[in-house]
């Protein structure tokens, strides 16, 4: 793949844009696959990632191969990924602080790294995208970042399917949007497999359930229907005593109707989660 880049520029994101660079050139003039597993493995060095790993005893050789074959092809969706928004990231790079700059260093390490070990390359476009995000923010925290990544590492393509369910039932997105009978069809997952993932999507603080929120709010309806049902009572025995005291009449619509229900709703974490990864960008 042409010259090596030299790694003299101050920052992590400003070597691995000059990668992306180099590959775009080359791709352009040909598909050959050695170009796409040498620009990967540049992508790891610049990177520090390692691409031999650990050798296991009897099978090392095989394990090893397919472990490096695997972070390979990886990598190489993580560089026609980062091509697809190189302007944008570069043009948000110049404009952070030097702080922040070494703040998305090491999240761009992070990134890469996780990407390359992801067993799903189907979520690195979700990672790349997150990124890309963060180039935009003036306080960028490692910290909060890497919560998000942590739990888009602990996902499947079905979680985030379910998810995006969640969120544009929410706020649609589009009027084309899915239901989860198409889910289901789609992942040949049935409704009890489906709720499980629900299910999954709240023990991740993704989801959480309406039940508390709705029953405080019932709760506050008895009370305050009892304490005016009190006042009823109490005018009635004071006006049998005096029957010039008027009783005090039942406020109408006095009813009572519970409206607490087990059923999963999107939270507030999951709304920051898809903005963050998701949303504003229809091919994810």
């Amino acid at each position: 793949m042409g010259e090596k880049i030299d790694a003299t520029k101050e920052f992590l994101t400003e070597n691995v844009l000059s990668v992306i660079i180099e590959y775009g050139k080359e791709m352009a003039k040909t598909q050959a696959k050695d170009v796409i597993t040498d620009s990967s493995l540049e992508l790891a060095a610049t990177a520090g990632i390692d691409m031999a790993g650990s050798m296991i005893p009897g099978v090392g050789n095989a394990i090893s191969s397919y472990r490096l074959q695997k972070r390979i092809n990886n990598l190489s969706v993580v560089l026609a990924e980062l091509e697809k928004r190189m302007k944008e990231i570069k043009s948000n790079f110049e404009n952070q602080t030097e702080e922040n700059k070494n703040t998305l260093d090491a999240i761009l390490e992070m990134v890469i790294e996780k990407a390359a070990n992801t067993n799903q390359n189907e979520k690195i476009k979700y990672m790349i995208h997150g990124f890309t995000t963060l180039t935009a923010i003036q306080n960028v925290s490692y910290d909060v970042t890497y919560l998000y990544y942590d739990i888009l590492d602990r996902m499947t393509i079905l979680d985030i399917a379910v998810l995006k369910l969640s969120y544009s039932s929410w706020n649609p997105i589009d009027s084309d949007r899915k239901t989860f009978t198409d889910i289901m069809s789609e992942f040949g997952i049935d409704y009890e497999q489906y709720n499980s993932i629900r299910n999954n999507l709240e023990r991740m603080g993704l989801l959480e359930n309406q039940y508390d929120n709705v029953l405080e709010k019932d709760l506050e309806s008895l009370v305050t229907n009892v304490n005016n049902l009190n006042k009823v009572i109490i005018s009635m025995q004071e006006a049998l005593k005096n029957p010039k005291k008027k009783m005090t009449s039942l406020r109408k619509n006095s009813t009572v109707k519970l409206k607490a229900k087990d059923r999963l709703r999107i939270s507030t974490f999951d709304r920051e989660f898809i903005r963050f990864f998701i949303a504003d960008n229809h091919e994810l």
